[in-house]
């Protein structure tokens, strides 16, 4: 959502590009909308988080699947990351382990040292960290990201559902909040505080 981080990033699309692409999409409400969202891009600032949250709300789609940027070994992006912090962790496939085998469902996410890491933060959480309490120059850390990820998650797909009355978005927000705790059960508490608020 942020002009300097898509073109720093080469992204093929621009604001402009994606409002139309969500404006056309408006005239088919039946179309369950999706954005894939990535934050924790070298020197992506709590200003250019803001402007993520900013374009997903007038975006407007049913769902925003998101994840922490995870760079490829030998991109461009990975030895920015390198440079900006030590960074070194890279995902570069994705496989079936006990957890997610036979989901049948498209999710993304991590492997490897990174995932390993994630188990072992559940048995030690650290305070919660919230972004938007900082300057929007601050730039996340590493360590934050987590936090970063589900704070900006929260706020694109969650937060909207309470003040939202149009029944045909509820019964999609309803649909996928469904998918998430039948896929992930205990695991995603939020999805199933929210799917009872759509129901």
């Amino acid at each position: 959502g942020n002009p300097e981080i898509l073109r720093d990033m080469k992204k093929p699309g621009n604001i402009r590009t994606f409002l139309r692409a969500a404006e056309l999409l408006a005239d088919f409400p039946i179309i369950f909308t999706k954005g894939f969202l990535l934050v924790g891009y070298p020197a992506e600032t709590v200003g250019a988080l803001a402007d993520t949250v900013d374009l997903a709300a007038k975006m407007d789609l049913d769902w925003y699947p998101s994840q922490i940027v995870m760079p490829m070994g030998g991109t461009p992006v990975q030895q920015l990351m390198l440079q900006q912090d030590g960074y070194g962790e890279t995902v570069t496939d994705s496989t079936d382990d006990e957890e997610t085998s036979g989901a049948g469902t498209f999710s993304v996410g991590v492997t490897g040292a990174v995932r390993q890491r994630e188990l072992a933060e559940k048995e030690e959480a650290a305070p919660f960290f919230d972004p938007f309490t900082q300057s929007p120059d601050y730039v996340p850390n590493r360590d934050q990201m987590v936090d970063v990820w589900f704070t900006v998650d929260y706020l694109i797909n969650y937060r909207p559902i309470v003040a939202d009355t149009r029944p045909h978005k509820l019964l999609k927000k309803r649909t996928m909040l469904a998918e998430l705790v039948q896929r992930m059960g205990v695991e995603h508490p939020l999805a199933a505080l929210f799917l009872g608020i759509c129901e």
